[in-house]
């Protein structure tokens, strides 16, 4: 099968060198600490950040503007202060004109039309209060100086000069960002990515191939947009449900996927294995009247209701993929990144789990990097893909110790046998051996 989507990233925190294809089902194995997760992350922000590349440039401009978004806002209010000492009451009406106004900041033409209003206005009750009066322009003056950064404080520049010259700031901001939009330069990824992994280094060299050209890279000038992966999402556990403050940004996302409205054309096959061999009910978001924490609620088959916040956690993690499903998410543009699936699962749902995977891979269409330490689902993906006839999408990696001072792993590229990896998981048996006490009669404990 054609390699659609690679990934080659070297020297990046405990990631010595990794060559990761992601045609289907890409499973990674190895050690706590190898940078399994640290993958797992770099695929998500990677394709998150190209995916959404208007939007972080749309971020970095309402950064760039906030000074200013937050001088309209002084401004309003100095020109309803002044309307007050007026007791107009055509200025007053005007006044709650603006302060109704959503500013929104992508929008030039209608950020600068403000700005002259509030000009004009300004002026013009300026000329109407006594000459004795406080009118606070020197303060407007000295906001603007600073929101300008003019180095001589003491500038002769009356109030519509300086305004000429904020017009100007506002239009090569937007300006700036068309220019972004335009070239895509590959500087907006990293300056994201490293907001990210702020703890660490960015990789010496990383690529992201797309049918063997290059789409990201550290050696790219320019984001590409990507065919294959138009949406991702990374799930690390289960309990990313309900999260509302606190957490990461990723948790955020995916909650707002999971309160998408069910589609009419999602697989019905793969959700009546969800509902009724597995959950025996469903999940769903009830934008109701209940309260913020009990919007997420599992159905059971036998009428009962529950808050699925409180559900058992290997509940919350079918109901996850549930969701996920029903909303439209998972389609054959998706890739799910899913750290340690198994945690918190009964063998036998550890199985099912596995099965899920391969069915929403064969039918949806949808890719997959799992990360896992256990025999079981790695197992049941390999063999239940060669039952479904899909393990020519199928690639397993097992991260290897490289340097055994720095603890930096490469990844080595097994394809679909597993031997190599249940080797590694024996090393647990041979701990237990080790520690463990052989019943009489017994050379040892296996």
């Amino acid at each position: 099968m054609a390699e659609i989507v690679t990934l080659s990233i070297k020297d990046f925190r405990a990631v010595k060198e990794a060559d990761i294809k992601l045609n289907g089902i890409t499973v990674v194995t190895g050690v706590n600490g190898c940078g399994k997760s640290t993958l797992s992350k770099f695929l998500y922000y990677t394709f998150h950040i190209a995916n959404t590349y208007e939007d972080v440039v749309a971020e970095e401009l309402a950064s760039r503007l906030s000074d200013i978004a937050h001088f309209i806002e002084i401004l309003q209010r100095e020109v309803a202060s002044l309307m007050r000492v007026l007791e107009s009451t055509e200025y007053q009406k005007t006044y709650y004109i603006y302060r109704q106004t959503h500013i929104r900041l992508s929008e030039e033409e209608g950020m600068l039309a403000l700005l002259h209003k509030l000009e004009s206005d300004y002026t013009n009750l300026i000329k109407r209060i006594p000459p004795d009066a406080n009118t606070g322009l020197q303060r407007i003056i000295n906001i603007l100086r600073n929101i300008l950064s003019l180095p001589d404080a003491n500038s002769t520049l009356d109030f519509s000069e300086l305004m000429s010259l904020l017009y100007e700031h506002v239009k090569k901001a937007f300006a700036s960002s068309a220019d972004l939009l335009n070239k895509r330069p590959v500087g907006v990824l990293k300056d994201a990515l490293s907001d990210v992994f702020i703890n660490s280094a960015l990789p010496k060299e990383f690529e992201i191939c797309e049918y063997g050209d290059l789409v990201i890279g550290d050696k790219s000038k320019t984001v590409s947009v990507i065919h294959s992966v138009q949406k991702v999402a990374y799930i690390d556990t289960p309990m990313i449900l309900g999260v509302t403050t606190l957490g990461q940004n990723y948790w955020h996302r995916l909650n707002d996927i999971l309160k998408g409205f069910p589609r009419k054309d999602f697989n019905s096959r793969i959700d009546n294995i969800l509902h009724s061999e597995i959950l025996q009910g469903e999940s769903n978001y009830d934008e109701g009247e209940r309260t913020i924490d009990d919007k997420f609620i599992f159905k059971h088959d036998n009428g009962s209701i529950y808050n699925l916040l409180e559900c058992a956690t290997g509940i919350k993690a079918f109901s996850i993929l549930q969701m996920m499903l029903r909303s439209g998410f998972l389609t054959s543009n998706t890739l799910l990144i899913i750290d340690e699936p198994e945690v918190h699962l009964h063998p036998q749902w550890i199985v099912e789990y596995a099965r899920l995977i391969v069915l929403l891979n064969k039918y949806v269409g949808v890719s997959f990097f799992i990360a896992s330490h256990n025999p079981d689902m790695v197992s049941a993906i390999k063999y239940i893909s060669e039952k479904e006839n899909v393990d020519s999408s199928l690639n397993f990696y097992l991260a290897e110790l490289a340097d055994s001072e720095k603890f930096l792993y490469i990844y080595r590229d097994l394809g679909t046998d597993i031997n190599a990896i249940f080797k590694s998981f024996n090393i647990a048996l041979d701990r237990i051996g080790m520690y463990g006490v052989a019943k009489e009669g017994q050379d040892d404990l296996f």
